[in-house]
């Protein structure tokens, strides 16, 4: 769970300035006359891919190497069902498998998080209530799971972003 905070954070901090300073400094209505084909639009989502690629990247490796320190990672190949958590679990993964695919869910919530974002920051123009706008509606829901408060989990993003919850 403090995964998908140490992701969404600086992805709704960099999305949002990055997409909210040209309002800033009246260049978009300008701009759109002068550029050919969107060319800054679409250098701005590249760029917005590659900062989520990088949180996500960034996060996996340190979650993997404190995993790897704390249990090791010599048991990818077991079943999941031989984890207490999912021993109810219909299917039948190795561990290994299961990360990969809960790691995948977690990339795609990450890239709709950014979509997100980049809607917040282009509606606002403004980089303050975009990420203002942006913890409250992405942000809340992990901070009242973290309380203990699960009634939003199953219809948050929360449970894209655990992956475990979309899978059991």
């Amino acid at each position: 769970m403090i995964d998908g905070l140490f992701c969404v954070i600086p992805i709704i901090l960099g999305i949002s300035m990055l997409w909210s300073q040209d309002a800033k400094y009246r260049m978009s209505l300008i701009e759109s006359g002068l550029l050919l084909n969107g060319k800054k639009q679409k250098a701005k989502i590249i760029l917005s891919m590659v900062l989520v690629l990088l949180v996500f990247i960034i996060v996996t490796f340190c979650r993997l190497l404190w995993s790897d320190l704390s249990y090791g990672l010599n048991s990818g190949s077991y079943t999941v069902t031989s984890l207490m958590r999912f021993s109810d679990m219909c299917y039948n993964m190795s561990i290994a498998n299961y990360y990969v695919i809960v790691l995948l869910i977690r990339l795609s919530s990450l890239l709709l998080t950014a979509g997100i974002v980049m809607a917040i920051a282009l509606i606002t123009k403004n980089t303050y209530i975009s990420v203002f706008l942006s913890f409250v509606i992405l942000i809340m829901p992990f901070i009242l799971n973290l309380l203990d408060l699960h009634f939003l989990d199953s219809e948050s993003i929360v449970a894209l972003f655990s992956g475990n919850m979309l899978l059991q």
